[in-house]
């Protein structure tokens, strides 16, 4: 997998990172600011299933929500001209790289641990599973990325950022 984006067109930004980072938030300040379409990938989850992301993982498991995760991630990245927030385990199937980079702009979104909301997210119980997930998560992140966003940035700042960072990615193009 690379993250280098040479020869790549994009018409899709896309945003990644820990859960609780604020993907939803930057990315529905993103739409309104660029006029592109917002699509959050676990409410599309949530809305196939009929249930929340937590039943989903109580009735039916983890391994059960990530394959309905990369049928979503699939149908957001063949669209063109949208802000996709992922799932903060987007980056656990390398199977999801493709779709969302192939038509699309990635941007980490990072943000201090111990700032992170964890409310309603099956998988961040804690701030030591947190530590844990980082652990386990940040290095694919990065790999995933295009763009890394600093650490703490508000996230009018944060799609600030994302939004010029973009047109001057596009324009390039």
């Amino acid at each position: 997998m690379s993250s280098s984006s040479i020869g790549r067109k994009a018409s899709n930004i896309v945003l990644i990172g820990m859960p609780g980072c604020g993907k939803s938030t930057v990315g529905k300040l993103l739409s309104e600011m660029s006029g592109m379409l917002f699509i959050d990938v676990d409410s599309e989850i949530e809305k196939s299933a009929g249930m929340s992301i937590p039943d989903i993982f109580l009735k039916f498991g983890e391994e059960y929500f990530r394959r309905l995760e990369a049928i979503e991630i699939y149908s957001a990245g063949a669209k063109s001209g949208a802000v996709i927030a992922t799932g903060g385990g987007a980056v656990k199937l390398r199977e999801n790289y493709r779709p969302l980079a192939e038509n699309g702009r990635i941007y980490f979104i990072q943000r201090p641990i111990l700032e992170l909301s964890i409310d309603g997210r099956p998988l961040s119980e804690g701030a030591d599973s947190l530590w844990e997930i980082y652990a386990d998560r940040e290095p694919l992140y990065r790999e995933f990325s295009d763009c890394i966003l600093e650490e703490g940035m508000s996230p009018e700042a944060a799609a600030e950022y994302i939004f010029n960072d973009f047109r001057s990615f596009t324009d390039e193009q």
